[in-house]
């Protein structure tokens, strides 16, 4: 326990202290704020992995939504090429217009929806990456390097 006082103290000079009741009562304050602290910590360092483990989740959801968005380009692509022309259609012109039309209405509709859930999942990346960002300048607030080159909770 005379260590973690620091240099200098011996158990002579700690009996030859004076403790008062005010001085016991901001030691009390002071391991009940350095209690906080941890429990603060903890808490942090929770949020973040939550972050970082939502900003992969949100990265996977991302290349999914890329590779099928990719997919469909790929089939409208080889289902309805463009330009069309008299000589090189190959799209079954001799199918009802209506059933053609209905299949590119599916198609774009398809497209759109990859479309729009590509943007969702690149804004929630942004806000993970955002979050992640908050928690770590928190992180860096709540931590100080001492002088041993230890990281230590500052008050």
């Amino acid at each position: 326990m005379l260590r973690q006082l620091g240099a200098g103290w011996d158990e002579a000079s700690l009996r030859a202290s004076p403790v008062t009741l005010t001085e016991r009562e901001l030691v009390r304050g002071h391991r009940e704020r350095q209690a906080a602290l941890a429990e603060e910590r903890a808490r942090l360092q929770a949020e973040r992995e939550q972050a970082v483990q939502r900003e992969e989740e949100a990265r996977d959801e991302q290349r999914q939504a890329a590779a099928e968005l990719e997919s469909a380009r790929q089939t409208f692509a080889l289902t309805y090429p463009w330009p069309l022309d008299a000589d090189t259609d190959t799209s079954g012109a001799g199918e009802d217009p209506v059933r053609q039309l209905q299949a590119i209405r599916r198609d774009y509709d398809e497209w759109r929806r990859l479309e729009a859930e590509a943007a969702h999942v690149r804004e929630r990346e942004g806000d993970e990456r955002r979050h992640a960002e908050q928690l770590r300048r928190s992180w860096g607030r709540l931590c100080r390097p001492s002088a041993a080159g230890e990281r230590r909770v500052t008050l």
